[in-house]
């Protein structure tokens, strides 16, 4: 029997709410961003300011997602853009364009 394979969850983490998805619980994620900052005293700081995990019924919506390759603004959801990643948990969005 092949094992349920676990939801995707996404995270707003920070002052500007960047946002991470993975196949993970919260203790995870967080110690996925405490090494991808590589800064300890940094990510903690961050994750106090704001750690809030999307809801299930936000990871479909579909919203104004930011410039593609062409320029063009295109429309995406949390759960289409953690999809495309090969290996999760990983950074899906930004308020950097």
């Amino acid at each position: 029997m092949k094992p349920k394979e676990k939801p995707i969850r996404a995270w707003h983490i920070g002052e500007h709410g960047e946002v991470f998805a993975g196949r993970c619980g919260p203790v995870a994620i967080r110690n996925y961003y405490r090494k991808l900052c590589g800064n300890l005293a940094e990510a903690n700081e961050a994750i106090i300011i704001c750690f809030e995990e999307s809801p299930q019924s936000e990871m479909g919506i579909v919203r104004k997602w930011g410039n593609g390759d062409n320029g063009k603004n295109f429309r995406s959801s949390y759960r289409r853009e953690a999809e495309k990643c090969v290996e999760l948990p990983m950074q899906i969005a930004t308020t950097y364009y």
